[in-house]
């Protein structure tokens, strides 16, 4: 048995939901990195394209791997969130 649900391939279509979709994401994501185009921007358009009408402002949003936090101000200031959870697990960031 797998403890992290994540890693465990039973769940990932429950976990990760349209394989394609996520896919899509990531794309966008690497394009916008290697074209030099501000990677917090590009996941505030992918939200924004991805969120009905009815949802005018996100209840959470949680920036997994946030380091300096950078990006969650970003997010932050243009998705204006109920709650946004900043998540690092690196070393660095303990200091």
């Amino acid at each position: 048995m797998i403890n992290n649900p994540f890693l465990d391939p039973d769940r990932q279509g429950e976990l990760y939901g349209n394989t394609a979709r996520l896919a899509r994401r990531s794309s966008a994501l690497m394009r916008a990195k290697t074209a030099g185009r501000p990677v917090p921007e590009t996941i505030v358009q992918l939200a924004q394209a991805h969120r009905n009408e009815a949802d005018r402002r996100p209840g959470l949003v949680a920036d997994i791997g946030c380091g300096r936090g950078t990006s969650s101000r970003v997010l932050a200031e243009q998705l204006k969130p109920q709650r946004l959870v900043g998540i690092d697990a690196s070393p660095a960031l303990d200091e």
